[in-house]
């Protein structure tokens, strides 16, 4: 895929049970473990709200946005 088509057929779509993480990689392995094993039970318990990046039916990327409250302790 190349920039162009991405930019004009990408969407956003909120994490859920249904979506198959298992094929989502990219250098960062961090990134990749907090996406497959953290980030949904996060949302659950409202840490943060997590968007996948999709363009074909592929998850192409994620932005995790993180619910903080500097006088409330998780």
């Amino acid at each position: 895929m190349d920039s162009q088509y991405i930019k004009d057929n990408y969407y956003f779509e909120t994490l859920n049970e249904s979506h198959n993480l298992n094929n989502f990689y990219c250098e960062d392995e961090e990134l990749n473990e907090f996406l497959k094993e953290d980030a949904l039970k996060q949302q659950k318990q409202k840490l943060n709200l997590t968007k996948l990046i999709i363009c074909d039916d592929e998850i192409i990327g994620f932005v995790s946005l993180l619910r903080w409250n500097k006088n409330k302790r998780y």
